[in-house]
């Protein structure tokens, strides 16, 4: 790519062409008089600026990070950038110039890792891989992922700290073309196979490997794979700039996949650096779940291991001084043990004559004790037998009776039991009566007037009454309570289901035995239908039961376990969603991440991958409003992995390939908002043969007709474009009736009515294109109704796009009114409004400021 001209920025003289790279052109430019710092804390009037080559640059990821990094404040270790306006109208990436030499900068040379490789010993290689580690980990906090890292893109400013420059360039989603780069030598083989994953989350484990190659070099002046290679390769690119070498990427893929780690040079110096160096070893691996998730728990990790080594020579201080202490001490000893000997030998010989003389007159008094005692011990051995014999005969007259009394009691047990079985037996005899007439195909229903509920409880409670008082029936009390309690779930009644739990619980203690698992469950019940209820007093009372029945549970099946905790973390999670949507996010994840553990355990349960489908869409939908992009992508991908799965098992389940189908269309509608329209229109060819041979009059807010309709008019706006203009008119009326059904059996489902109306407004364009003025009147009409109720209902995160598609709808309006001599000023009036509304929650912007002056001058 040549450049025949130096191009032109506002505020920035160009000088000279620095050189051009795989993504562009970058050029020198000095600040012009009298116009303000770009970046004052750079303290620098001289900057890079960088024209993008469109086919080798994801312009819009690379927009979306430099306006995460400006929300995010000056982030620490990353290099300024702005935006100014350039050759043709197009925008132009500035930077501070970092050069050795700000007298001579054309001639000087960047300030880059690349050109300082051999500035570093071993031991000052460190502080700078921690520098490094950190400034990647600034940015990972920024939620921007790099996926560029390589010694060229790493300067160091006149402090020398490092900072990062272009990120999300190089092998980013939807790159047509790109020369072979250094970079490729930094980059992990599941980015060169597939660059799409930046979009879905996988950059910054992009990032940690790449990391890694950097840590390794620097501190070994080796790759850790093909390092012999890498440097052939990195010679014949400082030979030719335009990156034609004898490897493609493919080639490095294979090459990366086929080799180990090569072994550290030397052993570490303690065991701070061991540990280290196992965790860059961790970054290198080519299984990417293997390797730290992102840089910020590499920090934590590094913490906890200068946590550990600090701790240890503390601890070797403690023991070096107790070793003194221990020596003087056993000096000491010896010494003593010394001297006491040659008393001790003096007096053994004294003490033995004295012995010899005392024992004998001992022996003597023994053997006269010896005969007394065994004279006592006879006397006392034959007033036992006497005592013994009288107890003999008096339990023998108390073992008889005992018998008699034990047989008259289970007597009157055993008819007790046998009345009470007959009792329980009739009252499942009416259970089974009940639903033989309400089941059986073969034969009229009869007396039907009572619930399966009702009739069920009537019968346990009837049975409770008969054996109440009855203590040894406490376990047939407890399951019957438990019954009872479960019976009131189903009806609805939490408030006198948690009752009956309570009984359950303390009968089931008393007659010790227990079911908390099914207590658990239980009372989790309870505590969705009081949400659902609105109770807050109840459902307070409740979560408190709810985690002390969990918690019970330690040591309990794992699956049961996961299970519980996952209902809790959702019920977290719908508690706090109104209030704090991040924190309701967070107990979501929570809970799939049990849900994914249960998963684990069971990978063909159909029903379980469609329960995390329905969390993991929910969740995306939570994280878009709250502008987690990545977040979403994230949960929106393993749902469709999930649905992928359950489509294949089941080529016909509705259920999935509607998911799919949507998650297409919402795809492409991000493409065509960024002018991606070819991977827009494939997108929706995909979901249209998913939908196909569906039914398509559903009804459902968002079944396959809402779907099919949505991606109808997504693609009568490419045919719009195109100039086929009768074509998309087909389609968009197609859309039209399609969601026309649908609102009419959901009068107030928001999505549904906002389609409609963006329907009506498109259809109306298309009029107005033929010149057919009324009806292009009347249908934009009908759409600012439809958008005017959409706002009443709560339009929730799109209710600034949808004032300002109003406020341009009854410009529109007034323009269309006047041209056939109607009244226009209420239209007008309604458009100023609008803007005002707008200024007043979205601030002072000069689109909204000039709409309005613009409104009021009709």
């Amino acid at each position: 790519m040549k450049f025949m001209a130096l191009p032109k920025v506002e505020g920035i003289n160009i000088t000279s062409l620095i050189g051009e790279g795989v993504c562009g052109a970058v050029y020198i430019g000095k600040e012009k008089r009298k116009s303000a710092h770009l970046f004052p804390e750079a303290d620098t009037k001289y900057y890079a600026v960088r024209v993008f080559d469109s086919m080798a640059v994801n312009r819009p990821a690379v927009e979306l990070a430099v306006n995460r990094l400006h929300q995010n404040g000056l982030t620490s270790g990353v290099m300024p950038v702005a935006w100014r306006k350039g050759p043709s109208g197009n925008q132009c990436l500035v930077m501070p110039l970092i050069v050795d030499d700000a007298k001579k900068v054309s001639l000087s040379t960047p300030q880059t890792l690349q050109h300082k490789f051999g500035d570093f010993s071993q031991e000052a290689s460190w502080p700078l891989v921690e520098s490094i580690a950190k400034a990647i980990e600034s940015l990972h906090n920024a939620h921007i992922a790099h996926g560029n890292l390589k010694p060229g893109n790493i300067f160091f400013d006149q402090e020398g700290s490092v900072l990062l420059s272009d990120f999300a360039m190089g092998y980013m989603p939807n790159i047509s073309m790109l020369s072979f780069s250094d970079a490729l030598l930094y980059t992990s083989p599941e980015q060169i196979r597939n660059s799409d994953g930046y979009a879905s989350g996988h950059g910054y484990q992009w990032d940690v490997y790449a990391f890694g190659v950097l840590a390794y070099r620097l501190l070994t002046g080796e790759f850790p794979r093909c390092s012999a290679v890498f440097k052939e390769i990195e010679a014949q690119l400082a030979e030719n700039k335009h990156g034609q070498v004898a490897y493609s990427s493919d080639d490095i893929a294979d090459l990366l996949e086929g080799e180990e780690i090569a072994q550290w040079p030397g052993d570490p110096v303690d065991y701070r650096e061991e540990k280290r160096r196992e965790i860059i070893e961790d970054c290198l691996s080519l299984d990417p779940k293997a390797r730290c998730q992102s840089l910020n728990e590499l920090g934590h990790l590094w913490k906890a291991i200068d946590y550990q080594y600090e701790e240890s020579l503390a601890k070797r201080k403690t023991n070096k001084a107790y070793l003194v202490t221990a020596l003087v001490s056993c000096v000491m000893t010896v010494i003593a043990l010394s001297l006491g000997g040659v008393i001790r030998s003096a007096e053994t010989k004294k003490a033995e004559v004295k012995q010899r003389h005392e024992e004998a007159l001992n022996n003597y008094d023994q053997e006269v004790q010896s005969y007394s005692e065994k004279i006592e011990g006879l006397a006392k051995e034959l007033d036992e037998a006497e005592t013994i014999k009288g107890q003999a005969l008096a339990g023998q007259q108390a073992e008889l009776l005992d018998a008699k009394n034990i047989l008259s009691h289970a007597a009157r047990r055993e008819g007790k039991l046998r009345h009470q079985l007959i009792e329980l037996g009739r009252a499942n005899d009416e259970i089974v009566a009940w639903v033989m007439r309400t089941q059986n195909d073969h034969f009229i229903p009869l007396n039907t007037s009572k619930s399966a509920e009702a009739k069920i409880a009537e019968s346990l409670e009837d049975f409770l009454t008969k054996i109440k008082g009855q203590h040894e029936f406490a376990p047939i009390k407890a399951r019957i309570t438990m019954q009872l309690a479960e019976l009131k779930l189903l009806s609805e009644l939490p408030q006198q289901a948690d009752k009956l739990l309570d009984q359950s619980s303390k009968l089931w203690r008393e007659s010790g035995i227990s079911d908390p698992s099914r207590v658990a469950r239980a009372r989790l019940v309870c505590l969705l239908q009081s949400l659902d209820l609105d109770d807050a007093k109840l459902t307070e009372k409740l979560l408190v039961k709810a985690r002390a029945d969990i918690a019970a549970l330690q040591g309990s099946d794992e699956i049961e376990l996961k299970r519980l905790h996952s209902v809790l973390a959702l019920i977290d999670g719908r508690m706090v969603q109104e209030t704090n949507p991040e924190k309701a996010l967070g107990h979501y994840e929570l809970a799939l991440e049990e849900l994914k553990g249960i998963h684990d355990k069971l990978p063909d349960h159909v029903e379980l991958r469609a329960e995390i489908v329905q969390h993991s869409l929910y969740s995306s939908n939570l994280a878009d409003s709250l502008m987690r992009i990545d977040d979403a992508g994230r949960l929106r991908s393993e749902a469709a992995i999930h649905l992928k799965w359950l489509l294949k098992k089941n080529p016909s389940l509705e259920f999935a390939k509607i998911k799919l189908a949507e998650m297409e269309i919402l795809d492409a509608e991000e493409d065509l908002r960024s002018g991606n329209d070819q991977a827009g229109v494939a997108k929706l060819a995909e979901a249209e043969s998913l939908l196909a041979g569906l039914n398509i009059s559903d009804g459902a807010p968002d079944g396959a007709g809402f779907q099919l309709a949505v991606a109808s008019g997504l693609s009568s706006v490419i045919l719009r474009d195109l100039g086929r203009i009768t074509e998309a008119g087909g389609l968009l009326d197609r859309s039209i009736d399609i969601m026309e059904g649908i609102v009419a059996v959901n009068a107030d489902a928001t999505e549904p009515l906002y389609r409609l109306a963006v329907f009506y407004w498109q259809r109306a364009g298309i009029y107005g294109a033929k010149g057919e003025k009324t009806k292009e009147l009347e249908l934009g009409k009908q759409s600012a109704e439809l958008m005017e109720k959409v706002l009443s209902l709560g339009a929730g995160k799109r209710s600034i796009h949808l004032r300002r598609s109003l406020a341009y709808l009854y410009g529109n309006l007034g323009e269309n009114a006047s041209s056939l001599g109607k009244s226009s000023k209420t239209y007008y009036n309604k458009a100023a409004q609008m803007w005002q509304k707008l200024i007043e929650i979205d601030g002072k912007k000069d689109e909204y400021s000039e709409g309005l002056r613009w409104s009021k001058s009709h």
